[in-house]
């Protein structure tokens, strides 16, 4: 009954604001209806389905286009391929093929879908802590209207690998200075977890906490503050693409150089099995 309802709703929507098929554009759509789109199926699914996650609209329309339209090409990859700004990974194309496999199971569509793409491991990339203190620390000062904050911030991030959604979500009442830990809240669950934290992030987060008082959270974060960070810094770092992962990626590497246990490293990282905690880290399973 479900199924069928979200079929009507869907089908009532293409009708609504998608113009007929027409070979010579590939159906040329206008931003609006991406995002009314975006929309509609975020309503359809936000609750229950948090598996079905189509990163790129584009895919996701191409999809239901081609549950309601057979002339349209089936081969949702190689569209997305050719008519895509940048390169598409392998990776990413299975991605986009998982989703929507468990779409089709979804709405018991029987439509084939593409075979796996063959992929490539590669280590992680990260940077060690030297390269953290000689090379971008000393760059703060140049990119950053709160570069006390900042620095501290990417120490902070870098001795605990915490995720950028975690940051956030942090309060000073989380923080226990003098046993040097942190007690990370999963917003959506409602777990806990402790992370540990050197003497020297101790010393630099009591700093400066005694000279910014807490406002939105406990580093005064928004949601795009350390991204915008390290974009600015980017541009003065050639040999190395800087951004949010990469600092976890550094803790984990740092983390196992240093002598730290696997199982450790699982729990720091908030993974819920060891064999994520080994992909993440570039170890075999």
């Amino acid at each position: 009954m479900k199924s069928q309802k979200i079929e009507k709703k869907v089908e009532g929507f293409l009708k609504t604001f998608l113009k007929p098929y027409n070979p010579s554009n590939k159906r040329i759509l206008q931003k609006k209806k991406f995002i009314l789109l975006s929309k509609l199926i975020a309503d359809l699914f936000k609750s229950k389905n948090s598996k079905i996650c189509f990163n790129n609209i584009s895919n996701l329309i191409i999809l239901i286009l081609n549950i309601y339209n057979e002339k349209f090409p089936v081969d949702i990859y190689s569209y997305q391929k050719e008519n895509s700004r940048k390169t598409v990974s392998s990776k990413t194309l299975n991605c986009y093929k998982d989703s929507i496999a468990v779409f089709l199971r979804f709405l018991k569509k029987d439509i084939p879908v593409p075979k796996r793409a063959k992929t490539f491991q590669k280590l992680p990339k990260y940077f060690t802590l030297n390269f953290l203190e000689k090379s971008i620390i000393p760059m703060v000062d140049l990119v950053s209207r709160n570069p006390v904050r900042d620095k501290v911030l990417l120490y902070f991030v870098y001795f605990t690998g915490l995720r950028k959604s975690e940051l956030t979500k942090l309060k000073r009442e989380n923080f226990n200075l003098e046993e040097r830990i942190v007690k990370v809240i999963i917003q959506k669950t409602k777990e806990e977890r402790i992370v540990f934290y050197t003497k020297r992030v101790k010393d630099l987060l009591e700093a400066y906490f005694s000279l910014e008082a807490e406002d939105t959270n406990a580093f005064n974060l928004c949601s795009s503050t350390l991204e915008t960070l390290l974009k600015n810094l980017n541009p003065y770092f050639k040999e190395i693409h800087l951004h949010t992962h990469l600092l976890r990626h550094s803790f984990s590497a740092h983390f196992l150089m240093q002598g730290g246990d696997i199982s450790d490293l699982k729990e720091f990282l908030g993974h819920k099995s060891i064999q994520s905690t080994m992909r993440y880290a570039g170890l075999k399973t």
